[in-house]
């Protein structure tokens, strides 16, 4: 691996020594670093009956279970994207409608629905987070990132997560009481979607993550869990994107650069797939 500002050479197989830049590697957090499904699926059931009894559908009340299995493409999106989908979908506005005041009324309602089904949503994720202790990472994540950063952070390659929730309930969750303390020491930065920013496949919490970090997004490798992650990777610039799936039954990669099982893979995928290349 390189630094921008470190070389190092990596001798091959063949005898050819390559050469390459990487800057950083930067995560997404939910369902990459921490196991978040079941909470995360808890809070959604609990703001959406709180919101809407009775769901567009008819159906109620929305369980955690459900989501899992009718909305596994929900997961890893934006709240926006529950709201549209589970209570009602964004008013459509056109050239024709765009002024019309009805049109208008049930734009500016829709966006207040929104703001509703959020609040509800934090709230209820508090609760939960607080009465469990905060959701655990997953078993392969500290050894491997330790060890990534016990022989890389030297040469001057940093680490950064990049996640769709605020940047204050990301920092909060690396320090919950599942998580060991020698966690979040690992990431130089942890950079969340916050307000003005477009959620992923937008690349904007990629690129303000690198920024912070201090380094060129080309030079980066994003690594995350969803299709989502794998869009705003290749919007971003990043040189490489992989997809984690801990699900060995399911092997699409999502748009990734590369399908790895586990965190213990991501040192080979890198040189690999990105120093030989």
């Amino acid at each position: 691996l390189y630094s921008c500002t470190k070389l190092m050479t990596i001798q091959g197989d063949d005898g050819v020594h390559l050469h390459h830049h990487l800057d950083a590697i930067i995560f997404d957090l939910d369902g990459t670093i921490l196991d978040t499904t079941e909470h995360l699926c808890q809070a959604i059931s609990v703001a959406v009956n709180r919101l809407t009894p009775q769901r567009t559908d008819g159906r109620l009340p929305l369980t955690p279970a459900e989501i899992v299995t009718n909305y596994p493409f929900l997961i890893g999106g934006s709240l926006d994207e529950f709201h549209n989908t589970l209570i009602r979908p964004k008013p459509t506005l056109d050239e024709h409608t765009q002024n019309d005041k009805h049109t208008q009324a049930l734009s500016t309602s829709h966006a207040e629905s929104i703001q509703t089904f959020i609040q509800y949503f934090l709230e209820a994720i508090r609760a939960i987070d607080a009465a469990s202790g905060g959701s655990p990472s997953f078993p392969d994540v500290l050894g491997a990132l330790t060890q990534l950063s016990t022989k890389y952070k030297p040469l001057g390659l940093k680490f950064g997560v990049a996640t769709a929730k605020p940047t204050s309930n990301a920092e909060s969750d690396l320090i919950g009481l599942k998580i060991s303390d020698d966690l979040r020491p690992l990431f130089h930065h942890v950079q969340g979607t916050d307000a003005g920013m477009g959620s992923k496949p937008s690349p904007d919490v990629i690129l303000k993550c690198a920024t912070a970090l201090g380094v060129d997004v080309t030079r980066t490798v994003y690594i995350g869990d969803t299709k989502r992650d794998a869009a705003a990777a290749k919007a971003a610039g990043c040189k490489g994107c992989l997809t984690i799936r801990r699900d060995s039954t399911n092997d699409d990669d999502l748009g990734a650069d590369a399908l790895i099982s586990s965190f213990d893979q991501i040192e080979t995928y890198i040189i690999e797939h990105i120093l030989i290349k």
